[in-house]
């Protein structure tokens, strides 16, 4: 249990040191940036900057591309999952509903054997046996037998 302690005390103090450290260079990332920003464009900055072309305004900006890959790659995991439960998707469902049936409907019903015999009452008509009469079948026969006559 002492070791667990360690292991947690340590990662809680790692945790805080980089929290810490985070806060700090990012502290100082967003002065620089800031005093970058202030200053004036330098002469080079300002001959590139107008050399460079304006953006078209009606003209697509590069996402429609991730729609058509996240609609296909939503696309897959449909028909994966569907492949998936069509060919032996059932074994697999039977052990996670298994796996995550709860411990109350797990219980083993008490197994109860019977130690009487139930009393049936006598019945005198019971005792006579009628006689069914037997129903005529026909013979057995396959399709090339050529005893049967032909119908006309």
């Amino acid at each position: 249990m002492k070791q667990a302690g360690a292991v947690l005390l340590l990662f809680l103090f790692l945790t805080v040191a980089l929290s810490v450290t985070v806060s700090r260079v990012g502290t100082h990332a967003v002065d620089v940036w800031a005093e970058q920003a202030s200053r004036p464009l330098s002469a080079t900055e300002a001959v590139l900057q107008s050399r460079q072309t304006p953006v078209e305004a009606g003209g697509s900006n590069g996402r429609s591309g991730w729609w058509g890959a996240g609609l296909l790659a939503l696309g897959l995991v449909v028909v994966g999952g569907i492949l998936f439960l069509l060919r032996g998707g059932s074994a697999f469902l039977r052990q996670w509903r298994l796996l995550w049936k709860r411990p109350s409907a797990r219980r083993a019903y008490p197994r109860t054997i019977q130690e009487t015999v139930p009393h049936y009452p006598d019945y005198p008509e019971a005792e006579t046996v009628r006689t069914v009469r037997r129903t005529p079948y026909l013979p057995e026969g396959d399709d090339d037998d050529q005893t049967m006559a032909p119908h006309n």
